[in-house]
């Protein structure tokens, strides 16, 4: 048994716990240690090592979507935090969120932006942190108000009112209200893989060590040693999938076959005629994304069947085929399928049966699964052996000679690593 506290009230928390099986846990977490999990489920306790477990996902979690009237620290793994920074000097940053006070470590802090989010600048903070840079660069709000600018030099340090900054050798003090944010040298940022990352209520990540239930909240020791206690009403995923899985949307084809958006024909040569550019635009918008739907009613939407969205997962229309190598390197292929809910519900055929799209799975050719997915259906569950496996092809076809509403989602993709 896991070692419990004598006495320690144990606050009921429900769970669904996946495992590295493919196969699922709902019910009460009851205990959970660097070691192990144990879930009141209905059929009774059951316990599971932590190598066997994949995610914990915690039952009535109110998500509070992140302010954008807060700050966000992007670590070099890519992952967010929703804080504000309170202090900066040339080994730490101390910030407040909702996981409390933090002491992160500088070298793990790619980026961190001090203002409200300006939707009109967006792309041009993220054309900074594409940059590869091997100094700091200072991001400041142009007085204007048409945007943003920069200086590249060292960032020595932030207060509450202003950031320390030395440009060609001389040290600036730089109001903090003039800047929008900062980004560190890649020179300076080190990405270290950590066995836990936990979602927080407000869409944070923070990653750990390790975790442990304590009663009324999570003990967490973060990835640079840090000891703090997390509410439950502010956790909502427990992640240990680090380094057991890949997800498809991740991995580069070895093939891409597309063969036309309608079963009558290549309808874009109708419509665009001589007009290359536009056309070719036209075809790759409608050849496969990753992580999400390309062509949502306001622009680029995540993957979302029957209420539920997914940060990872593939979207495919027909005619398509994907193959992606395997090289026998994982031992199964795990997926919710089914016709994304942003046109699931507006399609029908003549004669009234919900619109189909026709999805086969081959693996080194063998044919191991195949559907013809109807758009209203409840989306489907894969969990698919490839052991052995060298290849792995997904094919979309027009399940119904119609292509309408056939946006198909292969959703939560990915392949589980050979111990």
């Amino acid at each position: 048994m896991l070692p419990v506290l004598a006495g320690l009230l144990i606050a009921a928390v429900d769970v669904r716990v996946e495992l590295l099986s493919g196969d699922t846990l709902t019910g009460t977490l009851s205990e959970l240690d660097e070691s192990a999990l144990s879930v009141d489920t209905a059929d009774g306790p059951s316990q599971r090592p932590l190598t066997d477990v994949v995610r914990v996902t915690l039952s009535d979690v109110s998500t509070q979507p992140p302010s954008e009237h807060q700050g966000r620290i992007r670590f070099a793994d890519e992952t967010m935090l929703t804080a504000g920074l309170t202090a900066l000097n040339a080994r730490t940053a101390q910030v407040a969120s909702i996981a409390g006070k933090l002491t992160l470590p500088r070298s793990r802090i790619r980026a961190v932006r001090l203002a409200e989010e300006h939707p009109d600048w967006s792309e041009q903070w993220h054309s900074f942190l594409a940059r590869k840079n091997d100094e700091d660069l200072l991001i400041l709000k142009k007085r204007d108000g048409s945007g943003l600018d920069f200086y590249g030099g060292v960032i020595s340090g932030a207060t509450e009112d202003e950031i320390a900054f030395v440009l060609d050798g001389d040290a600036i003090p730089v109001p903090r209200h003039r800047v929008y944010g900062l980004i560190f040298s890649l020179d300076d940022v080190s990405e270290e893989r950590v066995p836990v990352r936990i979602v927080l209520a407000d869409e944070s990540v923070l990653a750990a060590a390790s975790v442990r239930l304590n009663g009324e909240s999570f003990q967490v020791e973060t990835a640079w040693k840090e000891t703090v206690e997390l509410p439950l009403s502010n956790v909502s995923v427990i992640d240990f999938s680090a380094g057991r899985f890949h997800y498809l949307s991740d991995l580069d084809p070895i093939r891409e076959t597309y063969s036309g958006i309608h079963p009558d024909g290549p309808v874009l040569d109708d419509l665009f005629g001589d007009d290359r550019e536009l056309r070719d635009a036209a075809w790759e918008l409608w050849k496969m994304h990753r992580d999400q739907v390309p062509m949502g009613s306001v622009g680029p939407l995540p993957l979302t069947l029957r209420g539920t969205t997914y940060r990872k997962g593939l979207w495919l229309f027909p005619s398509c085929r994907i193959d992606y190598a395997l090289d026998g390197r994982y031992s199964r292929l795990l997926a919710v399928v089914g016709v994304d809910d942003e046109v699931a519900f507006d399609c029908v055929q003549e004669d009234g049966t919900p619109s189909r799209v026709q999805l086969t799975i081959l693996a080194d050719g063998d044919e191991i699964w195949e559907a013809n997915i109807e758009a209203t259906a409840d989306p489907v569950t894969l969990n698919l052996d490839l052991k052995g496996r060298q290849t792995l092809s997904l094919i979309v076809d027009f399940g119904d000679g119609d292509s309408a509403c056939d946006f198909l989602d292969l959703a939560d993709a990915r392949l589980l690593v050979v111990p």
